[in-house]
Order: C-alpha cells, then structure tokens, then sequence
C-alpha cells in the first residue's frame, strides 16, 4: 500500500492527513510540496496528523525524517518562505522522542505530540 496525504486549508492552520503505509522517502519527498502549499496560502501553522499511517517508523526513522526535513526547511526559508510551526500528531508519538530532540536541538519549529489537543494548544489554533 502507497502513502497518500490529505489536506484541508482551515482559517488559521493547513492540516496535512497522512494514509497508508509509510517510508523515509515518500516523507521526505512530499514536505517541500506542504512548505509550497504553505507559502502560497500565506498560513504559519500547518498539523500533519499521522493517525492513519500503517507500519512502524521508529526512532531512527523519526532522527532521519528530522534531519532530512531541516535541509528542506532551510532551502524554504532561504526561497523567501515565513517561518511555520509545523506539530506532528501520532498517536505513538512517545515512543519516538529522539526526532522530535533533534528537531528542537536543530531549532526547527517542529514539534511531535501524542495527543491532538496538545497540538492545536502548541500551534495556538482552535480545533475546527
């Protein structure tokens, strides 16, 4: 099974649903197209909800996809982009710290929850 990504445009915050099964690459591959998405809508805070995604990507996933999203993020700022705050919601989440501090270690405007109220808190956005 393939990975898909769902988004919504709400009023203060771009939701970016991730389905199916998941690999580094496709990961990757795929966030300059929300960084784009995110530039053009003009929107700071994006939540990419990891809810739906099947199999398991540990910590060396989670410290791969970190370092691999800061050069995109990077290459986004340096293009002109704003800066984002981007929450990761896995249900998981706990059992993959390690990317979420490298993410904070690397002064990225990531951060990855287990619950999706704490999310939305952390983005200072309404759930809607």
């Amino acid at each position: 099974m393939s990975v898909s990504i769902k988004t919504k445009l709400h009023w203060k915050y771009f939701e970016v649903i991730v389905i199916g099964d998941y690999d580094l690459d496709s990961a990757v591959a795929r966030f300059p197209q929300i960084l784009m998405a995110c530039k053009i809508s003009r929107i700071k805070n994006i939540l990419v909800d990891f809810s739906q995604v099947t199999g398991s990507f540990g910590n060396s996933f989670s410290g791969l996809y970190a370092l691999k999203v800061e050069v995109e993020y990077r290459k986004y700022l340096n293009s002109g982009g704003h800066e984002l705050k981007i929450a990761y919601f896995s249900p998981s989440a706990s059992e993959h710290i390690s990317g979420e501090e490298i993410a904070v270690k690397g002064e990225n405007p990531f951060k990855l929850f287990d619950n999706k109220k704490d999310a939305f808190k952390w983005l200072g956005v309404d759930e809607k």
